[in-house]
């Protein structure tokens, strides 16, 4: 502080000077004048307010200027991985997932609903453990949920979403299914089933189990759209139903979709005279293999076509000759039941306006592929030798009867029974082959037929078919990464929401899927190791200020790049 000085000779002033004054606990400079008055002979003085003193300032070195605020140390609150929050957040914007989900939850729920698809996709641990993993994670921030995340709660929430699940989730549907259906895409079927021990959930019944589990299971039909790739549409029904008895059930709900056309692309294990007469009735379309099971009509359209093997019924597809013809043919309607009166009222109304068709138009392609024939005739006649072998090796005269022989002859050829007899002589058993039974099942090797019921060219049916299969494998492998099975859930309430979140999962995987095919990442990465990858990049927060502690590696900068995910300038962009 400066010192204050004695009168000056010359002016007959004082020198002002600077004070400390303590108010209220509070320190502040003053300036402080002395006056000197000659009558009185006697000096008073004059004070100015300056400032306010810092804590920081040295009470002894003080200006009327305050001295800069010292730098403070800034203090980490809080690391955070960031690049697969980013990602995930990124993906549901770019399909409008959020805002559809908006319309039809509220922001509590729609922010639950997504944390726990984040959850499913990006950790792939037991429900118990989320409260934990949120705090690691930046999606708390993009997705904030202010409610308890123990499992007793979430388990809680989701049966309080499940109860008004009959309205809520049917509007997400139709909003969701208007947003990425356009007229004239073509729809996948696929099935999907679920088993649980579950004891109060009605729609748990036994059914066919592909993993034969002992369990009750129920199905969940799944409609997927073959242009966009994404999940459409799902509806769940009873364990016991068949896969033919979902899709009839499915095309008359096809209509709540609000979509004015649908255009089927199914499997083989979809045919029956049943779901054509249905598919047929509701105006839909439809492209699906004829399995050869069906052998009375396999034959029929074989048959009608020969020669298949005519220069003029070949074409190239993907660089591979093949043969194919295509035809058209009448095949029965559906059959309603109806009562005597009703069925007589319908045959008066036919008789005065026009007779009643009993058929409708079935078109097919019919397609030869020599590369497969002979592949598949090649591995049968190879197996069929091996039994040969097998059953020469096999001293048939030293079996004493010939109940025992024959136990021993079918549990040796199996499903190769047919192709051979055992002819017995006087001396000895001779192995023969069945030349007609080999002619039978060789006929068809190489063989596909293609069933539509609307007219096209040989080609464009192939293309169409073949891109269910390309999707296929796509959606397949996004449930497969899902693990789906099994249900742990223990109220149908809870259940319909589970399977709600297991949908929204499908969707946001399934679109990442097609963007890692379109980008080009390299094949040794999963779903699951790209989010692994991201998971290392990092956010810290100081003292409310955000930055990314580590940089950007080469992989993950490449992986964002080839995803066509953008970050920010903050992330290193």
């Amino acid at each position: 502080m400066k010192n204050k000085f004695d009168c000056s000779p010359e002016t007959k002033e004082y020198a002002p000077y600077l004070r400390v004054k303590k108010i209220n606990g509070n320190l502040y400079l003053y300036e402080v004048t002395d006056h000197y008055n000659p009558v009185t002979k006697r000096k008073k003085q004059s004070s100015k307010y300056i400032r306010k003193i810092l804590s920081h300032e040295d009470l002894d070195h003080l200006t009327k200027e305050p001295p800069p605020s010292p730098i403070e140390v800034p203090k980490l609150k809080q690391i955070v991985s960031y690049g697969d929050a980013y990602l995930f957040s990124q993906l549901v914007k770019e399909i409008g997932l959020q805002k559809i989900l908006l319309e039809c939850f509220s922001t509590e729920e729609t922010n639950l609903l997504l944390l726990l698809v984040a959850y499913r996709l990006l950790e792939k641990q037991s429900i118990s453990h989320l409260s934990s993993w949120i705090e690691t994670t930046d999606l708390k921030t993009l997705y904030p949920y202010e409610k308890s995340l123990s499992s007793h709660a979430i388990s809680k929430a989701l049966s309080d979403i499940g109860e008004t699940a009959e309205e809520t989730i049917p509007h997400f549907l139709l909003h969701w299914s208007q947003t990425i259906n356009k007229e004239g895409d073509s729809l996948l079927f696929d099935i999907t089933s679920f088993t649980s021990q579950a004891k109060r959930m009605e729609e748990l019944e036994i059914g066919y189990a592909k993993d034969h589990s002992p369990y009750p299971q129920i199905n969940v039909g799944v409609l997927v759209n073959q242009e966009q790739h994404l999940p459409l549409y799902y509806k769940i029904y009873p364990g016991s139903l068949k896969d033919v008895s979902l899709l009839s059930n499915m095309v008359e709900e096809a209509s709540l979709l609000g979509i004015p056309s649908i255009h089927f692309i199914l499997d083989r294990g979809f045919y029956s005279g049943y779901n054509l007469g249905k598919l047929y009735a509701e105006k839909h379309s439809f492209l699906l293999p004829l399995p050869r099971t069906a052998k009375k009509l396999y034959r029929q359209i074989v048959t009608r076509e020969e020669p298949l093997e005519s220069p003029d019924h070949l074409f190239l597809w993907k660089g591979k000759p093949l043969y194919a013809v295509t035809g058209y043919m009448e095949y029965p309607c559906l059959r309603s039941v109806s009562s005597p009166s009703t069925a007589k009222k319908k045959k008066e109304e036919a008789d005065e306006n026009h007779p009643t068709s009993t058929t409708f138009p079935l078109y097919y392609g019919l397609y030869l592929d020599p590369q497969r024939k002979q592949q598949e005739e090649t591995a049968f006649l190879t197996d069929l030798l091996h039994v040969e072998e097998v059953l020469q090796d096999i001293e048939w005269s030293l079996i004493p009867t010939k109940k025992k022989r024959e136990e021993i002859w079918k549990e040796t050829t199996g499903k190769w029974e047919s192709y051979f007899t055992l002819q017995h002589t006087k001396t000895t058993f001779q192995i023969c082959k069945n030349a007609q039974a080999m002619k039978e099942a060789t006929q068809y090797f190489g063989v596909m037929i293609l069933l539509s019921s609307t007219p096209n060219d040989g080609k464009t049916l192939l293309e169409q078919y073949k891109q269910r299969e390309a999707v296929e494998i796509h959606f397949d492998a996004g449930k497969n990464e899902l693990q789906f099975q099994p249900l742990r859930v223990h109220s149908s309430n809870t259940m319909r929401s589970i399977l709600f979140v297991l949908f929204l999962s499908l969707i946001v995987q399934t679109l990442l899927l097609g963007k890692m095919k379109t980008g080009q990442v390299d094949t040794k990465y999963s779903i699951h190791s790209v989010f692994f990858e991201l998971h290392k990049l990092k956010k810290a927060i100081w003292k409310g200020q955000v930055c990314i502690i580590n940089e950007i590696t080469k992989t993950q900068r490449l992986l964002f790049k080839q995803l066509k995910v953008f970050l920010p300038k903050y992330a290193g962009n």
